[in-house]
């Protein structure tokens, strides 16, 4: 009986965990959604707490980073909870210092300052390291990025940071402009 009590808490702990994923993509937090949230749960809770008003015009990435984080420091909540605002706020954080990096570096090369070095190295690797970066976009609209390769060493020589930094950039714009639920395909070919 112990044994079967556990295999039906596994299961609704599977099963609540699916509906919260399936569910989550209909529901973007945003720092004046979550702001109201923390107002109603402090009343709620008999707690006279000052939440400010929510700043207008934020880039929608840094309002759902700050939405979670005043949610987080609201008060308690559940371990879902925080697991899934964490990696909300993770997710837009890499997301944000990306474009950030690709500003930088254009700014570099129109100043005639950005450094390239030259090596030699498995293109694959490049590849699967554009393809890991672009992963949590893919999950959020529930597209597939599926990678073909043969498994030989791709040897070139080149500047790898860049151009994982250009197949990092062609894959998000794929995994972006792709509809929800399809396939990305990338192929490694000697």
């Amino acid at each position: 009986a112990r044994a079967e009590m556990e295999d039906v808490q596994r299961v609704a702990r599977d099963s609540l965990s699916a509906v919260r994923e399936t569910i989550g993509g209909y529901r973007q937090a945003s720092l004046a959604t979550e702001l109201a949230g923390a107002r109603s749960a402090l009343q709620a809770a008999g707690i006279d707490g000052r939440v400010e008003p929510a700043p207008e015009g934020l880039p929608p990435a840094t309002d759902a980073i700050l939405g979670w984080a005043e949610f987080l420091r609201s008060g308690p909540c559940d371990d879902a909870i925080r697991v899934r605002a964490a990696e909300t706020i993770i997710r837009h954080a890499r997301q944000q210092s990306w474009m950030i990096g690709e500003l930088l570096d254009t700014w570099r090369l129109a100043a005639g300052t950005l450094k390239f070095s030259a090596a030699s190295y498995d293109l694959s690797h490049v590849i699967q390291t554009a393809v890991d970066a672009v992963q949590p976009a893919a999950r959020e609209k529930s597209v597939r990025v599926a990678v073909e390769h043969d498994g030989t060493s791709v040897k070139t020589t080149g500047d790898s940071k860049r151009l994982a930094q250009a197949f990092t950039t062609l894959l998000y714009h794929a995994v972006h402009f792709a509809p929800n639920g399809s396939t990305v395909g990338v192929r490694v070919e000697t």
